[in-house]
């Protein structure tokens, strides 16, 4: 055997012909082709038997290992190919045999194209060279030209062409012009190619001009020709058409165009469908109950409404221009001291801010007014802040009614008014949140749809607020779903701990078992227990949240019955419970501060308790507090998703729906909605006209397909009173009920009072369609995608 890069043999091998065979390995030694060599055993078995310099190189291993093992044994991965027969045959025969292997293994890899061929009768040998690089860019290049064909095949809204336009720029001969002509113009690539201004011929005369000079220009500069026209096809039918070139110059001087052509026809229509929505969403900021002041990057107004003229004190013309500090004056309800401007805020962090509570704004005339607000940027395409926009309400009157409320402590009470304020809120909020659904639904332009989002997110916060003024101990059956406890609990005491400066950790089981709870009223209970845990470490601490899987026995926890459960402990570094007052903290109206009701733990209590949970403490002074929470544990189950704006494109219903609601904002959204949806919406104000537009459809034989019902009227007949009236001669029709009370017991169980399904209001158009592609039946013609 020959070392360091010489040719190997195997020992004990004598060789007759060693003059010739040395003349043979300095060539296979200098040959930069990796060689193997085997020998053809009687018993029918291919041994290796040497290598040369190369094969070590290129295989990266020293092929000594390989001596006097069988090719299946040297190669292992040979064996399930037909490449061991094929050398035999080689070595038997003389015929040479030529292949391509890939090969990967944990001493080998890559791609070879392998010649063997007979050295002398039952001697062999094979030459080899990596490939591996070649075949990648083999594939790349094939890949890339499938690609290149199939997009100029079968651009969805465009084709692709290229024209020679000469050498003076005056001719248009396409020399490729894609299939897609055919779908775009009605017309074939042969009749294009056979007169080329066929094509040219569909601009409408009030663009030819503009392309013209588009065209002159562009072949005089050698720039980018682009240009939004309209053409008219064949057919009758006109379309908008983007058209984007690049000139290059031939050898001959020739200027060739690369093209593509594009239908932009609802990208221009949802433009027009856009700004027609802007100066509607406009009028609507202007009539909305709340105030809405705008300001530009300096903090001045630029903008107010109404209702944010009468809180201030200001008019437009006497603000607009003025640093809003000077227009929007507020301090603290508490100490009365000026509180830092929401604007300021924004400007800084460019980022939605909500006003902390009980902030007064002091008017003009120094009069004071209650009010909830938040602020958030405005930005352009770029993401560059070019102002803000403060949007408030004065809840005095509301506010005093929550006083009031505290005072009598009743639970019952403070249901009834928390309700009213969550259904007002959310009425308005269900206005607003519509408005900007179908905004978003009808825009393409993604930096549109980026704000209109971001303005979806802060009425969802909204929406999330109210929502927990209706959880009170008697605010309703929980509307429960089985679901993960992560990531809610961590975003909601986030969002409880915002602005402060309490650390939290969070430990959870890694395979945590699904609950099944009301979201509103789990968050209750998490943020009572939360703040309490942070106004007990005013200077500071840390709240640890853990969450695992338990399985508790026959009494270990009374009175939980044995079985699966999810338990949850919330731990904080306070300065603890004394221990003769831990027994009393779940009492109705206990409370050892100046402030507060002494209702949130025993809510807590009642909450955990309807969710066939229990909650327990335990504390001690100066070493912290420990809630813990027992609920009934769920196997996982699949999340269902959302209906895709792209399904939401394709729900197509039809038919006549009443809409009852008293507030004329919701009637509005909602009955767009409705006619995005493909329905024929027939808004009513009142229980009165409502069964009046119900009955005259019955006798014309024009049946609505479906009634949506607002459950609260004041002053009249609410929805579930029609619903009740309308049950006594149509047992058919679906009746849907939607209300503000998101704890209503006919929204949790919408069948015991003769509905067909129910929505809480603030909702999306996306959530609308659901719920009636779910209980509508569609006609044989419609397709359903829910």
């Amino acid at each position: 055997m020959i070392d360091n890069k010489e040719f190997i043999f195997s020992q004990g091998k004598q060789n007759s012909w060693e003059q010739s065979e040395k003349k043979f390995q300095n060539i296979v030694n200098a040959c930069p082709m990796g060689m193997h060599l085997y020998e053809l055993q009687e018993d029918g078995n291919l041994i290796f038997t040497g290598s040369n310099p190369a094969a070590d190189k290129i295989l990266g291993l020293d092929h000594s290992i390989f001596v006097g093992k069988t090719i299946e044994n040297a190669f292992p991965l040979l064996s399930s190919t037909n490449i061991p027969f094929k050398c035999k045959e080689v070595a038997a025969q003389g015929v040479m045999y030529k292949t391509e292997l890939d090969y990967n293994d944990e001493k080998v890899k890559g791609i070879f194209e392998i010649l063997a061929f007979q050295v002398e009768p039952g001697k062999m040998a094979t030459f080899f060279q990596d490939i591996t690089e070649r075949k990648r860019m083999e594939f790349a290049l094939k890949e890339s030209e499938e690609k290149l064909r199939f997009l100029s095949e079968n651009l969805a809204e465009g084709m692709v062409y290229q024209i020679d336009s000469g050498i003076d720029g005056k001719a248009r001969n396409f020399t490729y012009l894609s299939h897609a002509v055919e779908r775009l113009h009605g017309v074939t690539v042969e009749e294009v190619l056979e007169n080329p201004f066929r094509l040219y011929e569909q601009v409408v005369p009030e663009d030819v001009e503009r392309v013209q000079k588009g065209e002159d220009a562009a072949f005089k500069n050698k720039t980018t020709f682009e240009i939004d026209i309209m053409v008219k096809l064949p057919c009758g039918e006109t379309r908008w058409r983007r058209f984007i070139s690049t000139p290059r110059v031939k050898p001959n001087g020739s200027t060739i165009w690369d093209g593509i052509e594009l239908d932009i026809t609802k990208a221009k229509k949802a433009e027009m469908m856009l700004a027609e929505e802007k100066e509607r969403l406009k009028v609507t900021l202007k009539s909305i109950g709340d105030g809405v002041i705008s300001t530009d990057i300096n903090g001045c107004v630029t903008m107010m409404n109404s209702v944010a003229e009468k809180l201030t004190g200001w008019t437009i013309e006497e603000a607009q221009g003025k640093p809003l500090s000077f227009i929007f004056f507020i301090i603290s309800e508490i100490t009365g001291e000026p509180l830092q401007n929401p604007v300021e805020k924004v400007l800084a962090s460019k980022k939605i801010i909500e006003m902390e509570n009980n902030t007064i704004l002091l008017s003009k005339d120094g009069s004071p007014h209650i009010i909830a607000d938040s602020a958030a940027p405005i930005l352009d395409t770029k993401g560059n802040i070019l102002g803000v926009v403060l949007v408030f309400r004065d809840i005095t009157e509301k506010q005093k009614l929550l006083k009031e409320a505290q005072k009598i402590q009743k639970l019952e009470y403070l249901g009834i008014i928390a309700g009213g304020i969550a259904h007002d809120f959310n009425n308005l909020l269900g206005g607003i949140f519509g408005c900007v659904d179908l905004a978003l639904g009808i825009t393409e332009e993604s930096k549109s749809a980026e704000y209109l989002m971001a303005a979806m997110q802060s009425i969802q916060r909204a929406r999330h607020l109210t929502q927990q003024l209706l959880t009170f101990s008697k605010g309703g059956s929980p509307v429960c779903q089985i679901a993960p406890l992560f990531p809610f609990i961590k975003d909601t005491v986030h969002f409880v701990l915002s602005g402060s400066s309490i650390l939290t950790q969070f430990t959870a089981e890694e395979n945590l078992l699904f609950c099944n709870y009301d979201k509103n009223q789990l968050a209750q209970v998490l943020e009572n227990i939360v703040l309490n845990a942070r106004q007990a470490m005013p200077e500071g601490g840390t709240i640890h949240i853990s969450a695992q899987n338990i399985i508790l026995q026959e009494k270990e926890h009374e009175p939980l019955p044995q079985g699966r459960y999810v338990k949850i402990s919330i731990s904080d570094t306070g300065k603890g419970i004394a221990s003769d007052i831990l027994p009393k903290i779940f009492d109705p109206f206990f409370t050892t501060k100046s402030y507060g009701n002494g209702l949130g733990l025993s809510i807590c209590y009642s909450i955990i308790n309807r969710h066939s949970g229990k909650i327990e403490v335990e504390s001690a002074l100066e070493k912290g507090t420990t809630f813990h929470i027992f609920l009934p544990a769920y196997n996982p189950v699949p999340v269902s998703a959302k209906p895709s704006t792209e399904k939401l494109k394709k729900y197509k219903g039809s038919g006549k729906i009443l809409l009852m609601d008293d507030d004329a904002m919701i009637r509005k959204s909602l009955g767009g909605m409705l006619l995005r949806l493909g329905y024929e919406p027939v808004c009513v104000e009142n229980g009165w006209e409502t069964m009046q537009s119900f009955h005259k459809a019955a006798a014309e034989g024009n049946n609505f397909k479906a009634i949506i019902l607002d459950l609260t009227v004041p002053g009249g007949m609410g929805g579930k009173e029609i619903a009740t009236e309308i049950r006594k001669t149509d047992k058919e029709i679906a009746i849907f009920a939607s209300s503000g009370y998101a704890q209503d017991p006919v929204i949790a169980n919408p069948k015991d009072y003769g509905f067909t399904a129910s929505i809480c209001k603030p909702f999306k158009t996306s959530e609308l369609a659901d719920m009636l592609g779910k209980n509508i039946q569609p006609d044989s013609s419609q397709k359903k995608e829910f």
